[in-house]
């Protein structure tokens, strides 16, 4: 090996040895310092990212069992709350017992009626008040609850609540609503069709064939109420009012007459409506005669021609002459002439400029008879249209002049013909039927006209049992304050609704026995609310032990990955000590070297 001074090789060598051995020293002091053998993803990087999934599992585990604790204290509120109210309803069970007794007079009963009612006032505060962080537990609002019991998002990671069944005394020993229904069924309204056999079934008995009437219904009901034990009462429908002034049109010539009756009352008799043509000749008229103080007019080109107020005498072609005379001067006005006479049957009008011409009659008025007008022949451009001059207005003023007739046939009514807002109803709930009608002769393509409408009343079902009211059938629905059904397509509609807790009365022996079944049920839905309780705290617990060995092993395979073994890395650090001292010695002989050479320079 030459002899240099430049270049110390055997002292580099022992310098890069120095260094590696400090390095290996640190990373044993960081984690004996530590206790963790992952202080940075450049200590291992696959091991880190598995241990921070880890990290989060075991901390998600552990909020979870937090939960699930707390759900259990929440449980256990409701539980005690309920363990309350059953107590009382056992007190009031025992009163309703004591009230049967027939040594009781009516004021003991009385007396024990007052304490019952107390009983029944702090069951509702209880139910009202009882509540968890705020949360109310025990009114019927704390429905469908959800606990997170687990670390993730799933759905396997939580556990749902239905409900817990309300304790309020309203709802307490009244057995739930189930509504069904049927394909001819009219949601929350009437039915939708008559009834055959079979259709209606209450609480067994087959109320029959009945017709599409809320009386007759009613009546069929009522028939059965000593085997039912439910009794039924009509009312008029809210519903039916009758659009009928939007407008008439048509395409044939002739006479038309329009009428209108609710229940069998005329309101408007055989009214006529107005006939207009285009524009072109009129041709003639012999007469047109009326049945009172109805208006016959005729204008051209929008100016008035003639005007008849009163059509019990008729109207003769001379008299109509006469007055196109004197509005002569306004036809010319209007650039409006005519030719012919109606004595003569040959009156045409024309305009000068050549734009279309207008001519029309009209009739109004409040006559009670038809119009008749008798022409004798002449010739139209085109076929007439027809028009409504039947106004609501006029509507309205029929309604009053028959008011006495629709009182006497049990008819109410409410709104007006001219607000578009009319409706008639019958206070026995029975059908009212509302007609609309069109007379005359070759009057066809009318359009406009509503038709026939029937308003039908409603049928409200009520039952003294404490079981409540089944109804079955395909045909029929009914809607009040103790039951409903709605419209599907199923074939059955039932719904029960027995007597609840806030109606016991023990005041009579009949009322201490009503009571027992009602406080019986009661029980047995706070029974099994309780039930329900009791174990969704089990199933709470077996939560918490879960997540609590989940943690724990958890927790064991991060410590394997993530700390540090201090027996291996003791020794790491013994060997790096021991290394750093022998590499620091020998730095210092490899740095003497050079100095040999200057021997040679002596």
């Amino acid at each position: 090996m030459a002899a240099v001074i430049n270049t110390n090789i055997a002292a580099l060598n022992a310098q890069r040895n120095l260094n590696s051995s400090q390095s290996a020293l640190q990373t044993s002091l960081q984690r004996l310092s530590s206790g963790l053998r992952i202080n940075s993803a450049k200590d291992d990087a696959a091991g880190m990212a598995i241990s921070d999934r880890m990290t989060s599992q075991i901390r998600g585990s552990q909020q979870a069992a937090r939960n699930a604790n707390d759900g259990i204290s929440m449980a256990q509120t409701a539980e005690g709350g309920l363990n309350e109210i059953s107590n009382n309803l056992q007190r009031i069970r025992e009163l309703s017992i004591q009230s049967a007794n027939a040594t009781n007079s009516t004021s003991d009963r009385a007396a024990l009626q007052a304490e019952v009612s107390q009983l029944v006032s702090e069951i509702d505060r209880v139910s009202q008040n009882t509540s968890f962080n705020s949360v109310k537990l025990l009114d019927g609002t704390f429905t469908a609850q959800q606990f997170q019991v687990g670390a993730g998002a799933t759905a396997n990671d939580r556990i749902n609540i239905d409900s817990i069944a309300s304790a309020r005394t309203t709802a307490l020993g009244a057995t739930p609503t189930t509504t069904y229904s049927a394909t001819t069924l009219a949601g929350g309204g009437a039915p939708t069709a008559a009834l055959n056999a079979g259709d209606l079934i209450i609480n067994g008995r087959d109320i029959g064939a009945v017709a599409q009437d809320a009386r007759a219904i009613t009546n069929a009901v009522n028939a059965q109420t000593g085997l039912t034990n439910v009794t039924a009462t009509a009312s008029a429908s809210s519903s039916g009012s009758l659009g009928i002034f939007s407008g008439l049109t048509g395409t044939a010539g002739g006479t038309a007459t329009y009428s209108l009756s609710a229940g069998g009352v005329n309101i408007v008799n055989n009214q006529a409506i107005t006939s207009s043509t285009t524009s072109g000749s009129l041709g003639g008229f012999t007469s047109v005669t009326g049945g009172g103080t109805e208006t016959y007019s005729l204008t051209a080109g929008g100016v008035t021609v003639f005007t008849q107020t009163d059509l019990s005498g008729g109207v003769t072609a001379g008299q109509f002459d006469t007055q196109l005379a004197t509005n002569a001067a306004n036809l010319t006005a209007a650039g409006v002439s005519y030719t012919g006479s109606a004595t003569a049957g040959n009156l045409t009008f024309t305009k000068a400029d050549g734009t279309t011409l207008a001519v029309a009659e009209a009739f109004t008025g409040t006559g009670a008879g038809g119009f008749t007008t008798t022409v004798n022949g002449g010739s139209q451009t085109n076929n007439p249209t027809y028009n409504p001059n039947i106004t609501g207005a006029y509507v309205d003023s029929q309604i009053s002049t028959n008011a006495a007739a629709l009182t006497a046939a049990g008819i109410s009514y409410t709104g007006t013909a001219a607000g578009g807002n009319l409706i008639f109803s019958k206070a026995d709930g029975s059908n009212l039927s509302l007609t609309e009608t069109l007379g005359g002769n070759a009057v066809g393509g009318l359009a406009g006209l509503t038709g026939t409408q029937v308003s039908r009343g409603t049928v409200t079902l009520s039952g003294s049992g404490v079981d409540g009211i089944t109804i079955t059938g395909a045909n029929a629905t009914f809607a009040g304050a103790n039951i409903s059904a709605a419209t599907s397509q199923a074939t059955t509609a039932t719904v029960n609704n027995g007597a609840a807790l806030s109606t016991a009365d023990i005041s009579t022996v009949a009322g201490a026995n009503a009571a027992l079944s009602i406080i019986d049920a009661a029980l047995t839905s706070i029974n099994s609310s309780r039930g329900n309780l009791g174990a969704i705290q089990n199933r709470f617990t077996s939560v918490v032990a879960n997540l609590g060995s989940t943690v724990e092993n958890l927790t064991a395979a991060r410590s394997r990955i993530q700390d540090t073994d201090f027996a291996a890395e003791t020794a790491s650090l013994t060997r790096g000590q021991i290394l750093q001292q022998a590499g620091t010695a020998m730095l210092a002989q490899a740095n003497q070297l050079p100095n040999n050479v200057l021997s040679l320079l002596r």
